[in-house]
């Protein structure tokens, strides 16, 4: 199912919108959905790494913690 949404912007933000929609070789409408996409790509990306941020704060890595792991990340000489 497809929504339709109202949207007003400035005249310049319009141009600047079709200008970059005409170099990519694609539409407005599908121009201004990449950037959508995009932008809820890296909100959602950035929201993810905040609560990655707020885990460690709540239950900080201990000392000697991954230290096992420190064989597995030698790639040793080229």
């Amino acid at each position: 199912m497809m929504r339709t949404m109202e949207l007003q912007i400035s005249e310049t933000l319009f141009q600047r919108i079709e200008q970059a929609a005409r170099l990519a070789g694609v539409s407005t409408v599908d121009f201004m959905l990449q950037l959508v996409r995009r932008s809820l790509r890296e909100w959602t990306t950035a929201e993810l790494e905040q609560q990655e941020i707020e885990a460690y704060k709540r239950q900080p890595v201990q000392p000697g913690e991954f230290d096992g792991w420190e064989s597995e990340q030698a790639w040793g000489k080229p």
